[in-house]
């Protein structure tokens, strides 16, 4: 049951951003991506940890969910957004 909880999360999250990155930059659509993977991927957890070890609350679950993995994901997110950019340029110049 956990799988195919997971893979509706994925596939709803696919179609949140696509239908945003027809309307938006990339840019956005990367953000609005993390949050949308934060947002399932805490809830997720405290419906899986309350089971196991019994209830958390929010902040304590996006102490140990989102919060340790803001800064490396924004960097990630930067990195990908640049050599998006920058990617294309070089490819038709080599044509």
């Amino acid at each position: 049951m956990e799988t195919v909880v997971q893979i509706a999360a994925v596939c709803l999250a696919a179609a949140i951003l696509g239908a945003v990155l027809r309307q938006h930059s990339p840019e956005t659509a990367a953000v609005l991506g993390l949050a949308v993977c934060y947002a399932f991927g805490t809830a997720w957890f405290m419906i899986v940890y309350a089971k196991d070890s019994g209830s958390v609350g929010l902040l304590t679950a996006l102490g140990w969910c989102v919060f340790p993995f803001i800064l490396p994901d924004c960097v990630k997110m930067a990195l990908a957004i640049l050599i998006g950019k920058r990617l294309p340029k070089r490819l038709i110049q080599r044509v």
